[in-house]
C-alpha cells in the first residue's frame, strides 16, 4: 500500500519539528545563519517561518513580501501577507478606536529588544526578547498594565494630527495614517477633548462636528453615531431623527447666532427651531450657546410669542387670531395677507388664495390685487383704532378677493383681521404653484404663471425703512 506525502508538506513539518524542538539553539538572532535564520523562541528558524502570527510581526523575521497595503497572517507554518487594502484581517478595523500615537516603546518592557504596534481591534502592542519570545503579553491592550498609554488628551485638532513627514514618529504611527482609505488626507480629530479617529464618534454630535472629516453614505436621513461610528439611517425616510419635520429656515442659523468660544457651527433644522449647534477648539458642545428648542405657547399676543428672538434666532412662525401659525401657513386668506406671514408667491397677476391650509397665489388676469403693506394712516386709525398694520390695494379693484370693494384690510397686534376687512375665501381652479426660475404655466384664462418669487415681507420692510 502506498502512501503519498505532499512535499511542501513535509517541508513544512521538518521545519516545524527542527525550530520546535530546538535542534539548534540561540539565545539571539546572533547564533542564527546570517540572512537565512532567526532566533524564535530560543531556537533558529528559517526567514519567514512562524508558529503563531505574533512571528509575523518580529523584525529579525525579515521576510519577502508584497509591497502593498495589507494584513500579516501565518498560514501553514509560512508568514504572508494579504494584499486586500486594509491594515487589519477581516472583522477588526483601525477605525474602530483611535490609538495614541506613541504606544511602543521597549523601556515599558523589562527584557524587550524590539515591539510592534497592533492596533487591529485594540490598541495591542507585541514585544519581542532576544530570544525572539513574545514577552509582556499578559496585558496587552491599552486598558491597564506595564506600557499602557491612556487615551490622547487634545486642546485643539492640531494636537491629533499626524505628520507622515516626522521620521521620528513615523514608525510608532504607520497604522494611524490608515486610519481611513475612503479619505486618506482624513486626520484625527479633537472630540470633547480626546483624539478620535475620523468617523469615529461617542455621541451624534461628533458625527456633525465640523472637524470631524469623513465619507458617508448618501440617503435621505439624519447622521447618526451607530456603535462608535457615524453613519446616516436611511430608515426614517426624513433628514431628522424618528421621522421629525425640518423647519424651513430662511438663513442659515450659524450665520445669525453668535458663540464668543465658538470655532466649528452647523445648523440644526431638526429641533422644532432655526437652531445652531456650536463647537470649542477642543470639540465640546458649548451648551451654553445650545438651548432648549424653542415650545410653541397655546396662545399669543404678537407675533413674537411665536419665536425664539433670545438668540437672534430667525422667525419660524407668526401670530393669527391669537394662535401661532407657521410660515405660509393659514386657517383662511386673510393670512396670506398679514405682512407677519412670510409668503413667497408665484409673481403674476392675479390675487391670494387660502387652500387647504397653504397659502397660494391664483393667477387672473379678470381679477387682480396689488397689495402693499404700510404703516395705518392717521385717517386709517380713526376709522380702525385697534389697527396695527395696514394692507392696502393700490390697483383699486372692486374685486370681492381685493377687499370686496374696501381696498384696505386691517390687522391688529395678534394677527387678527378687523375692521370688517376679509376677502372673498371662494375656491378657484386655477391655483398657480411655484415653479422654477424661468418656467412658465398656462392657466385656464391665459395668464402665465412665471416662476420668479417675491416676499410680501419685502414690501413690509421696504416702506417702514422709508
Amino acid at each position: 500500500m502506498k502512501t503519498s506525502f505532499s512535499i511542501a508538506l513535509l517541508a513544512s513539518l521538518l521545519l516545524a519539528n527542527t525550530a520546535v524542538h530546538g535542534q539548534t539553539t540561540c539565545n539571539s538572532t546572533a547564533d542564527c545563519e546570517a540572512g537565512a535564520e532567526y532566533c524564535s523562541d530560543g531556537a533558529c528558524a528559517p526567514i519567514g517561518f512562524c508558529q503563531t502570527e505574533v512571528d509575523c510581526y518580529n523584525e529579525q523575521n525579515d521576510f519577502s513580501s508584497d509591497d502593498c497595503s495589507g494584513y500579516l497572517e501565518c498560514n501553514a507554518n509560512q508568514c504572508s501577507k494579504t494584499c486586500n487594502g486594509a491594515a487589519c484581517k477581516p472583522g477588526s478595523s483601525l477605525l474602530d478606536l483611535f490609538c495614541p500615537s506613541v504606544m511602543c516603546d521597549i523601556q515599558n518592557c523589562e527584557g524587550a529588544v524590539s515591539c510592534v504596534n497592533n492596533n487591529c481591534g485594540e490598541c495591542n502592542i507585541f514585544y519581542f526578547d532576544a530570544k525572539g519570545s513574545r514577552i509582556c503579553d499578559n496585558d496587552d491592550s491599552l486598558s491597564s498594565g506595564p506600557g499602557v498609554a491612556e487615551p490622547v488628551p487634545c486642546s485643539s485638532n492640531s494636537d491629533c494630527h499626524v505628520n507622515i513627514d516626522d521620521e521620528d514618529k513615523i514608525d510608532s504611527i504607520t497604522n494611524i495614517m490608515q486610519l481611513d482609505t475612503r479619505a486618506p488626507a482624513a486626520q484625527p480629530y479633537c472630540a470633547a477633548g480626546f483624539c478620535a479617529a475620523p468617523g469615529t464618534c461617542s455621541t451624534d454630535e461628533d458625527c456633525v462636528n465640523p472637524s470631524n472629516d469623513y465619507g458617508i453614505i448618501e440617503c435621505v436621513g439624519p447622521i447618526v453615531c451607530q456603535e462608535g461610528q457615524c453613519t446616516r439611517d436611511c430608515d426614517t425616510g426624513s433628514m431628522c431623527k424618528e421621522g421629525a419635520t425640518p423647519v424651513n429656515c430662511l438663513v442659515d442659523p450659524c450665520t445669525v447666532t453668535g458663540c464668543p468660544e465658538s470655532t466649528g457651527c452647523v445648523s440644526d433644522y431638526c429641533g422644532g427651531g432655526c437652531d445652531a449647534i456650536h463647537f470649542d477648539v477642543a470639540g465640546n458642545v458649548l451648551e451654553e450657546c445650545v438651548k432648549e428648542p424653542f415650545t410653541l405657547p397655546e396662545s399669543c399676543t404678537q407675533d413674537k410669542d411665536c419665536n425664539d428672538d433670545t438668540s437672534g434666532a430667525v422667525p419660524t412662525h407668526y401670530c393669527s387670531a391669537g394662535s401661532c401659525e407657521a410660515m405660509g401657513f393659514c386657517t383662511d386668506t386673510t393670512d396670506c395677507l398679514n405682512p407677519s406671514n412670510e409668503v413667497n408667491f408665484v409673481a403674476c397677476t392675479g390675487y391670494h388664495q387660502c387652500t387647504n391650509g397653504e397659502c397660494g397665489h391664483v393667477c387672473s388676469n379678470e381679477e387682480h390685487c396689488c397689495f402693499v403693506a404700510a404703516k395705518c394712516t392717521a385717517e386709517e386709525l380713526e376709522a380702525c383704532p385697534d389697527a396695527v398694520t395696514c394692507v392696502k390695494d393700490n390697483c383699486n379693484d372692486s374685486g370681492d378677493h381685493c377687499g370686496a370693494g374696501t381696498g384696505s384690510f386691517y390687522f391688529d397686534i395678534s394677527g387678527n383681521s378687523i375692521c370688517a376687512s376679509s376677502p372673498s375665501a371662494v375656491p378657484t381652479e386655477n391655483k398657480a404653484t411655484a415653479t422654477g426660475p424661468g418656467d412658465e404655466e398656462e392657466l385656464a384664462d391665459g395668464a402665465m404663471a412665471v416662476g420668479s418669487t417675491f416676499s410680501l415681507l419685502v414690501i413690509v420692510a421696504s416702506i417702514y425703512m422709508l
